[in-house]
């Protein structure tokens, strides 16, 4: 029961996250006055957790010729919310669970990709790309500005070595280059990843930061030609 409660929690605190954000928090809000308008304070706080976990605490679904991938456009709670309902969802199944930040730059910009579009554009590719190595059950988060998030629910033991050759494959897919009008690119790719057994802690917020601490990591080493780093737990 305790385990159903919490799931039920933080369904509902994932679809406020996402009630809440502009436009539909105006929508939200509008539904919301009619429904206490019309059926009465009472009966729609007895209605909110349900219609919050039906209409929004689901991913949104990028469909493909060979069945739907998890991508979604989210912010980094966001992602922390999601490690949160699958750890409670897997507690007691013996695999491990995996967050990757990837972070996606062009090393020479080009005037041409100067534009948000651009940049939108050269995204939706990699996401694209992405979405075609992943696994069904591996959820890909768009979290902007440059970077992109990997849940990976279950890794073959021993997890770090599994985690790198995944790493590997991501890198090796998102740095072919990338024709853009009269240009051609290369991406600079960098990824740092956690495994939950590493984490200080087993969160969706302390899993999320060490990876993010990783790829911050491999990012001072790029000289070196490191392109992807594990988070160490400092001794």
């Amino acid at each position: 029961m305790q385990k159903i409660l919490k799931l039920l929690f933080l369904k509902g605190k994932y679809g406020i996250t996402h009630a809440a954000r502009w436009p539909q928090g105006l929508l939200f809000l509008a539904a919301g006055t009619l429904a206490t308008t019309w059926l009465g304070a009472a009966a729609v706080l007895l209605a909110l957790p349900l219609v919050l976990m039906i209409f929004c605490s689901g991913p949104e679904l990028k469909w493909r010729s060979d069945g739907p991938v998890r991508v979604r456009q989210a912010r980094q709670r966001d992602m922390q919310t999601e490690i949160d309902r699958v750890l409670v969802a897997t507690r007691k199944h013996p695999s491990s669970l995996a967050c990757l930040v990837i972070s996606i730059r062009d090393p020479a910009p080009s005037p041409d990709l100067h534009d948000r579009s651009a940049t939108d554009r050269i995204m939706a590719l990699c996401l694209d790309r992405l979405a075609c190595i992943l696994r069904p059950q591996d959820q890909i988060f768009d979290l902007m500005n440059g970077q992109i998030g990997v849940l990976v629910p279950e890794i073959a033991k021993p997890g770090h070595a599994a985690v790198l050759r995944l790493s590997d494959r991501l890198h090796t897919t998102l740095q072919a280059p990338v024709s853009f009008g009269s240009d051609t690119i290369r991406l600079s790719v960098l990824i740092g990843f956690c495994l939950e057994d590493d984490a200080p802690n087993r969160s969706g917020r302390a899993i999320y930061e060490s990876a993010l601490t990783a790829l911050k990591e491999v990012g001072r080493d790029a000289d070196s030609g490191t392109t992807a780093r594990a988070f160490a737990s400092p001794a």
